[in-house]
């Protein structure tokens, strides 16, 4: 009878083992994605003031522009245009200066051993 009890206990530590792997891997996986959650929308609020920024930066310029020709609608123009060869500029480096960047950058934030389950993180 002692042979069955023991085996009941190692059943059920077996079991208890198994369980806490799995909320082990339910707590790692939340803390995964909560990082990585806080870290695009911190990315998207600097990049929604930048792009604000840079709106209201280039409607001043497209003022001041205005100004020196004696008409706004010619300032605007002119920033237009010089956003338009920057876009240009842009598009044709895009593979250069940004997927190879950002591909990079990806692989090693995903790759990175801070962010492996079972590490401890100081974030």
């Amino acid at each position: 009878m002692t042979e069955y009890n023991r085996l009941i206990s190692i059943q059920k530590n077996v079991e208890q083992y198994f369980e806490n792997r799995i909320e082990l891997a339910k707590l790692e996986i939340i803390r995964f994605l909560s990082a990585y959650i806080s870290r695009i929308l911190a990315g998207l609020l600097v990049l929604i003031h930048m792009v604000l920024f840079i709106f209201f930066f280039c409607m001043s310029f497209a003022l001041i522009v205005g100004e020196w020709f004696g008409s706004y609608a010619l300032g605007v123009m002119v920033v237009a245009g010089l956003l338009g060869v920057l876009a240009l500029l842009f598009w044709i480096n895009r593979k250069k200066w940004f997927q190879k960047t950002v591909l990079r950058a990806c692989i090693e934030s995903f790759m990175s051993k801070s962010a492996g389950a079972g590490e401890k993180r100081s974030d």
